[in-house]
């Protein structure tokens, strides 16, 4: 579930930057390094599509996925795409946690990981 959660972010920022985008099987997953390392390379592709005043988030694309056949969108919508397909797959694995007797370990909440008391 990991993998396919990084895979996702990192093929939907190439396609953004208008990059190759990374065969699904071809991505590293055989550690947590190696799943985050992916996670940190989409979020930097991200960051500097963010950081560009020039960008066109209006721009329709058109692409493949594995599961829709081809598809066009607004590169704002791919961006909002990419971003809630990860949060709705870390809800799924939360709850499929708690269903197995896991309860959440607090800080569960993300803003708790990062954040700094006042």
């Amino acid at each position: 579930m990991l993998q396919h959660i990084v895979a996702v972010e990192l093929r939907y920022a190439e396609r953004l930057k208008d990059l190759p985008v990374t065969d699904y099987a071809q991505l590293p997953c055989s550690t947590a390094d190696e799943i985050f390392a992916t996670h940190d390379r989409a979020l930097e592709l991200f960051r500097g599509l963010l950081d560009d005043p020039f960008f066109d988030w209006s721009e329709e694309i058109e692409f493949n996925t594995i599961t829709a056949g081809r598809m066009r969108a607004p590169r704002r919508a791919v961006l909002h795409h990419s971003l809630l397909h990860a949060i709705r797959h870390y809800a799924q694995l939360a709850t499929l946690a708690r269903q197995h007797g896991f309860g959440p370990v607090p800080p569960a909440d993300y803003l708790w990981l990062v954040a700094q008391r006042a």
